[in-house]
This record gives structure tokens, C-alpha cells and sequence, in this order.
């Protein structure tokens, strides 16, 4: 793995799904911000246990997100992860690791407060494109814990979620 270099990225960040939304003022101002880091097939990006405050995009290449033994997801080309750790720093639950030679641009939330002193409307555009996918992402499962509602309770498989729809459904039984 080789060490970051700085680089204007400003084509590949304005093709990841996180980032097409914002103007192309915000993609320039943002694009030298971003640092390349180099993989080769099997380094780590990232180790659970590890704090970040960084935002990944995979400009080329493959991604594979484990946890343990288990592979928990693939992300390639224009695939972005840990939007939400530059927004608030948090502790790796999972690593990464290339599948391929890949090249991986970073953020991190340094880079993003110094943006913010100097061009606060441009910080401001990319944290609202971060907020309104998280909240995305919330409805999404708030929609998916709806759906549960619909399903027998002794249907429902994790004791956790059972034990919730239990309160919902009678809020005397804490």
C-alpha cells in the first residue's frame, strides 16, 4: 500500500451517487481536498477497532467490507463508505480490504472544517448531501421495522426486534 498523495479528483467524486447531486462550484472546491490512497489486492483500507473520521470512494478497483470471517458487502468503482464518519467520527465496526488493485480517494474531517473556515456554502452543500442520504437511510428502515408490524410476533426471528414490537404493540408490557 502506498502512502496518500493529494490530486484534483473532481471527475470521480462527481460520479459517486453521494456526491451528483451538488453543483459543479462544490465539486471543484472539494476535489483537491480529496487524498488517493493506493491498494493492492488483500491490503486493509481500514481495521475494525480503528477511529475515522474519513469518507471512502473508490475511484477504481474493489472493495470488500468483513467482519471476522464473513463478508459483509462489495463495493467497486464509485462506491463510497463511511459517509457518516466525517460528520461524526466513529470507531470501525468492520474492515476493508481490496479485492483488486484499487485506487481509493479519502476525505477526512479535518480537510472538511478547514473548507468550512474558507468556503463555508460549499462545506455546507456536502454536509446536506451527507444528512439527506443518512435520512434516507433512516426511512428506509424505519420502513423495513414497519413491515415487521404486519408479521405474526412469533414470526419474528431476533429476540431484540421481538421484544420491541412487543412494547409497541402493548406499551404495558416493559
Amino acid at each position: 500500500m502506498s502512502g496518500p498523495r493529494s490530486s484534483g479528483r473532481v471527475e470521480s467524486i462527481a460520479n459517486c451517487p453521494l456526491l451528483t447531486a451538488l453543483p459543479l462550484r462544490v465539486l471543484q472546491a472539494l476535489g483537491p481536498r480529496f487524498e488517493a490512497i493506493e491498494l493492492d489486492t488483500g491490503d486493509l483500507l481500514f481495521e475494525k477497532g480503528g477511529r475515522s473520521a474519513t469518507l471512502y470512494i473508490v475511484e477504481s478497483g474493489d472493495l470488500e467490507v468483513e467482519d471476522d470471517d464473513r463478508i459483509l458487502g462489495r463495493i467497486g468503482k464509485g462506491g463510497f463508505l463511511c459517509e457518516e464518519n466525517i460528520l461524526r467520527p466513529a470507531i470501525h465496526k468492520n474492515r476493508a480490504r481490496a479485492t483488486s488493485p484499487s485506487l481509493v480517494l479519502t476525505l477526512d474531517q479535518a480537510s472538511l472544517d478547514t473548507l468550512w473556515k474558507m468556503e463555508p456554502a460549499v462545506a455546507a452543500f456536502f454536509q446536506l448531501a451527507i444528512g439527506s442520504r443518512l435520512i434516507t437511510e433512516l426511512r428506509q428502515a424505519n420502513e423495513q421495522l414497519v413491515s415487521l408490524c404486519d408479521i405474526p410476533l412469533d414470526e419474528v426471528e431476533h429476540t431484540g426486534m421481538r421484544r420491541i414490537l412487543e412494547v409497541v404493540e402493548d406499551p404495558t408490557n416493559q
